[in-house]
């Protein structure tokens, strides 16, 4: 058959879903690794100049250290050392 009319003690009998009010989670995204071969800062900012990404994470040349260049949204250019 046919649905059931709607009348106005149905509609009154509607119980509204609870909506959360807390932010939905961050999604964590993997992403390709460190560049492979170490290189110098100058050589990781263009590195990110030429890639689609807004950082670049890669190991100095000189420390071995781990290092990410990220693109600031003024446009900047802030460079993270590893410990």
């Amino acid at each position: 058959g046919r649905p059931s009319p709607v009348t106005a003690a149905s509609i009154g009998d509607y119980v509204p879903i609870e909506q959360s009010t807390e932010p939905p989670r961050p999604r964590i995204v993997r992403s390709p690794g460190a560049e492979s071969k170490p290189m110098t800062a100058e050589g990781a900012l263009l590195a990110l100049e030429d890639g689609n990404r807004d950082y670049v994470a890669y190991r100095d040349l000189d420390t071995n250290r781990l290092n990410v260049l990220i693109r600031r949204r003024d446009g900047s250019v802030e460079l993270v050392e590893g410990g």
